[in-house]
């Protein structure tokens, strides 16, 4: 014992955590009854200071103590109490489960959060129950608490009972008016990221669900899955998609919210035979970007229709990403007619597309570096990768005064981080010395980024 005491105290000693020492402290408590080096960490930790705090609980643990041991020794005084309780929350067995289930009925909020953190860690058939029973509890931080758990457990095998919590939390919502759309949200993520195709009965199943909500989860989740026997039901559902609601939720605000819903489930599951039933959807920004993202031929037309009345930079920038991401390079050639449309965004989609290939895109870029609404600084960067010299007066032009910097800094910071040489690093060390406070940081690391890009050799 004079042995476990002198290493305790020389490690209370120290500024920082010795894990030699530490295994030295284990294999000396190895050497002894289980009973007795549990006794002996006991009565240590009942006059223990803070520093030893945490190797202690790991030892009781590595000693196996008894969960119901710890529970009935965390109602002792400070510090055994406290150690003791740490302890339990860091016993990830399945004999601690029941003992870790009673305190998730504690009246203390962090104590019932520990314990679901803790079931979360814990490999068990009777977790699942336990965890979804969380989603009940009056206290945010327990549901929370509850829902990281689940996340860490959920597999394609939860696909069910996710759905039948999403269910209840719905109806809890209507019946009581009670915003439950965090949790609601929380595990619709979770969902999406474990579903595989044999959730599919599962899922297609929830899309007769009277709640809006149940619907947008397993629509998403269809997506995800990328099953191509889910294109057919989501059509279907697309064609009435009020059909399993509530009469208060026929309403069009509603149907065109599922109907984006499914059409980037579609565009997820990328599976051709939906295309004829998008195409005679009412043209939108929503099933242009779908059709693209299937690769479908008739995105083409569908963008440069959305191009021509796009009236945000953002809703300019993922049309043209799109129309740059399709592969079918013989319907891009109908573009090439498009280099001399009227409309600004379209002549900039069509060149920032056709620009390897054909030479006439660079004197349509040359010309759209004097138009106001156009993507300066990626038509400038497009240019300094064909090596034309009008590239980096244009950057540094979109940035050359405080207006500039405000508006287009971060996208010049982010395309001179991509781009080697002297010019880009310039720009950035002016960036350096004139972007707002909160962006130096951006612009530290870019620099750091180029001059590792400058250094490689080529």
């Amino acid at each position: 014992m004079r042995n476990l005491i002198l290493l305790l105290d020389s490690l209370e000693k120290l500024k920082e955590r010795d894990y030699e020492k530490e295994q030295q402290l284990f294999s000396e408590l190895e050497k002894l009854p289980k009973e007795s080096a549990i006794e002996f960490l006991i009565e240590y930790a009942r006059s223990a200071s803070e520093r030893n705090f945490l190797i202690i609980q790991h030892a009781l643990v590595a000693c196996n103590t008894s969960a119901e041991k710890l529970l009935l020794l965390s109602s002792e005084a400070f510090p055994l109490g406290e150690i003791a309780k740490n302890s339990l929350f860091i016993t990830y067995t399945e004999e601690a489960v029941p003992t870790l289930t009673k305190i998730t009925k504690s009246k203390s909020s962090d104590d019932a959060s520990s314990a679901y953190r803790t079931l979360g860690n814990i490999s068990s058939p009777n977790v699942q129950k336990i965890l979804f029973h969380g989603l009940k509890h009056r206290s945010n931080t327990v549901r929370s608490a509850a829902i990281d758990s689940i996340r860490i457990q959920a597999d394609e095998n939860w696909t069910q009972d996710i759905i039948q919590a999403i269910t209840l939390l719905s109806a809890e919502s209507r019946e009581k008016k009670k915003d439950n759309s965090e949790a609601i949200n929380a595990l619709r993520s979770i969902l999406v990221e474990s579903v595989k195709p044999k959730s599919n009965p599962a899922l297609l199943a929830a899309l007769k669900s009277q709640y809006t909500e149940v619907l947008k989860v397993a629509i998403s989740a269809l997506g995800a899955t990328k099953d191509k026997s889910a294109t057919q039901p989501l059509l279907d559902l697309m064609k009435a998609p009020s059909q399993g609601l509530e009469r208060e939720f026929y309403t069009h605000s509603i149907s065109k919210d599922l109907q984006t819903d499914i059409l980037h489930a579609l565009a997820n599951i990328g599976d051709p035979a939906s295309i004829s039933d998008i195409t005679k959807l009412p043209p939108s920004m929503q099933t242009a970007l779908a059709l693209a993202k299937i690769q479908a031929p008739e995105a083409i037309p569908a963008i440069i229709k959305e191009l021509e009345k796009s009236r945000t930079p953002r809703d300019t920038t993922d049309l043209t990403d799109a129309l740059i991401q399709l592969k079918n390079l013989d319907a891009k050639s109908e573009l090439t007619k498009s280099l001399e449309s009227e409309f600004v965004n379209v002549r900039q989609a069509a060149a920032l597309t056709l620009y390897e290939t054909n030479t006439d895109c660079i004197a349509t870029l040359e010309e759209l570096l004097s138009e106001p609404s156009a993507d300066i600084v990626r038509i400038a960067k497009t240019l300094i990768k064909l090596g034309n010299p009008k590239g980096f007066p244009a950057l540094a032009a979109a940035i050359a005064d405080t207006d500039g910097i405000f508006r287009r800094g971060y996208s010049v910071i982010k395309a001179c981080e991509e781009i080697p040489g002297p010019e880009s690093r310039d720009l950035l060390l002016y960036l350096l010395e004139h972007s707002p406070r909160d962006k130096i940081h951006y612009v530290r690391d870019a620099i750091k980024t180029q001059s590792k890009l400058s250094e490689s050799p080529k």
